[in-house]
């Protein structure tokens, strides 16, 4: 209840003064840490030789928890249960749509580790492909209960019918571990001018990095018994200073798809000799004509600002494996678009240096926060066009409450919207 009273008025607040709505909800909250610390105070025995114990709240002592246990409710990911200590996966898949694919592996992977069980799974993918080297077992840890909790309402948190996790890239908690501290401990708000949503402290080094290190450990296992001249189309195509942009374009057609404006790319150095490569989806012909205008006006938007620089167009490899790992080992990588879960994937293992919208979550659902990534993300601070059916900023932008590709206007609206933002 004060989370929805706080959000209800700084919508109202904040579209007259960014600042006095953090300013009364950082004294709201004061208040009523205050009250809250006064409450318990008073609830506690009096004796002096009273001893409190402090309890990590990352850990649960206690052992292998359910979803059940910690929400009570139940969830379905594709081919688990839970036996005793053991998490057991008979899920694999042979898609050739890897990210779909392993959105289920890794939500089995995330609920063992965040309920403290043993992970017993069998191989991923087809016979010849770098999914067969990820792990098919792994060792519990202690159980993180509210980190658990996080990752098994996420899917209700979008709709409140929903408990398949098939497509468990739509969920922001779980695979980077957010953990909500309250009472004396860390509690932040984030406000834009439309929404209010929680800002979750993160503890660093948890989900994400078992993601990243067994997928960069599979892909270089895969790597050993690959030519050389399949290797060097990944480690030998960018220098250390050069750069990789990996556009989906998917033009307004997914709720949870958009793509940045111009400003996006402004995190290239407007200075210094170096190359831009550009990658496209091979699903690029969603919307052939429309990306391909976008990108004329990237290219040259990025030549305005460095002349230097040599935009290098890469199409995709007659291996799809390089197309992925080009993105897990770039240097220097640039992802302008938001909503696939092959982008989400790869670049959660990437090392480098990570610009990014924010993915999967969309500020205007309200559920994305930008301070859960990896350390070496940056998040760009840029306007995403979302399908104006559920972004008020695209729907005032284009002032149309459907786009239509098939009509002139609203294409001409939407290059403005790009070159503009809102």
């Amino acid at each position: 209840y004060i989370y929805a009273f706080i959000c209800t008025m700084n919508k109202v607040i904040a579209k007259r003064r960014r600042s006095f709505a953090i300013v009364f909800s950082a004294a709201f909250l004061t208040l009523w840490h205050f009250l809250h610390t006064i409450n318990n105070n008073a609830m506690m025995p009096s004796s002096s030789h009273q001893n409190v114990a402090v309890v990590a709240p990352t850990t649960d002592a206690a052992g292998p928890l359910s979803c059940q246990d910690v929400s009570g409710i139940s969830i379905d990911v594709p081919g688990v249960t839970i036996s005793n200590h053991t998490l057991v996966s008979s899920y694999t898949s042979t898609n050739s749509n890897w990210g779909n694919t392993l959105s289920p592996y890794w939500a089995a992977r995330v609920y063992a580790e965040l309920g403290g069980y043993r992970f017993s799974g069998i191989p991923l993918g087809k016979e010849n492909e770098w999914m067969r080297n990820l792990p098919t077992s792994a060792e519990s840890k202690p159980a993180r209960r509210e980190a658990l909790k996080s990752f098994c309402i996420c899917r209700r948190q979008r709709h409140k019918t929903w408990k398949q996790y098939k497509f468990f890239h739509s969920c922001n908690y779980g695979w980077l571990v957010l953990i909500l501290f309250l009472n004396s401990q860390f509690l932040l708000l984030d406000f834009n001018l439309f929404f209010c949503r929680l800002v979750f402290f993160v503890k660093r080094g948890e989900i994400y990095q078992t993601i990243r290190d067994d997928t960069r450990s599979a892909l270089d296992t895969y790597m050993k018994s690959k030519p050389s001249n399949e290797t060097d189309q990944v480690f030998g195509l960018l220098g250390k200073d050069d750069w990789l942009i990996y556009e989906r374009c998917n033009v307004l057609q997914h709720y949870e798809h958009g793509f940045g404006t111009l400003e996006t790319y402004n995190v290239i150095p407007s200075e210094g000799n170096f190359t831009v490569y550009t990658a496209e989806s091979p699903k690029l012909k969603e919307h052939k004509g429309l990306c391909t205008h976008l990108h004329e006006l990237r290219n040259e938007y990025i030549l305005s600002r460095n002349p230097n620089v040599k935009i290098v167009p890469t199409s995709s490899s007659n291996d799809q494996w390089i197309d992925f790992a080009r993105l897990v080992y770039a240097p220097n990588l640039l992802i302008p678009s938001a909503g696939s879960s092959w982008v989400l994937w790869s670049i959660i293992a990437n090392t480098g240096n990570v610009h990014t919208v924010p993915q999967l979550g969309g500020e205007f659902l309200g559920t994305m926060d930008t301070s859960i990534y990896p350390p070496n993300f940056s998040v760009v601070k840029s306007s995403v066009i979302y399908p104006p059916d559920v972004s008020n900023d695209t729907r005032t932008c284009l002032g149309v409450d459907h786009f239509d590709a098939s009509i002139l206007d609203h294409n001409v609206k939407l290059l403005e919207c790009f070159v503009f933002g809102f």
